[in-house]
């Protein structure tokens, strides 16, 4: 499989996301777009049309992932505003995941830990795509996997999570 070139560097309400893997096609994500809930599509717009197609419309609506983005929410205008994010995989796979805000729930606990280590960092916002989390990282401009150092030896690790 041939390499992939460098993308420009995306626009909002596009977003970019590191890939997990480059030669995985099904966890490779092409594209990624910012959506916020809009209230007045999903109470009115929405019931209202379908009244007027007899129902065809939302069995449209429940299959198209591309349909949904469009009528059930609006684009975003950052990356705090957003509710969902709509993504586009190499493979063709299309899905709106939810954004999972942390920010506000971990700054008292961010507070306490600081004091302690300066260099750690607080919880971000997350979504997950086929079982792979992705941190939204403000400096960079991006959403990057979360990945685990699994390969410390028992040792190491012993030393450095308990008090033996």
């Amino acid at each position: 499989m041939a390499q992939h070139e460098q993308k420009p560097l995306a626009r909002l309400p596009f977003v970019d996301v590191q890939a997990y893997d480059e030669n995985e096609e099904t966890t490779y994500i092409e594209s990624a777009l910012l959506l916020t809930e809009s209230c007045i599509k999903q109470w009115l717009l929405v019931p209202l049309v379908s009244l007027f197609t007899i129902l065809v419309f939302p069995v449209f609506l429940y299959w198209s992932k591309p349909m949904q983005s469009r009528w059930l929410y609006s684009r975003a205008t950052s990356v705090d505003d957003a509710t969902h994010l709509y993504v586009e995989g190499r493979d063709g796979n299309k899905e709106i995941v939810k954004l999972q805000n942390f920010e506000a729930r971990s700054s008292p606990l961010l507070e306490n830990a600081q004091r302690a280590d300066p260099a750690i960092e607080g919880l971000s916002i997350f979504f997950t795509y086929r079982f792979i989390n992705f941190e939204w990282r403000p400096l960079q401009n991006i959403f990057t996997a979360v990945r685990f150092n699994c390969e410390l030896p028992y040792d190491e690790l012993r030393r450095k999570y308990t008090d033996q």
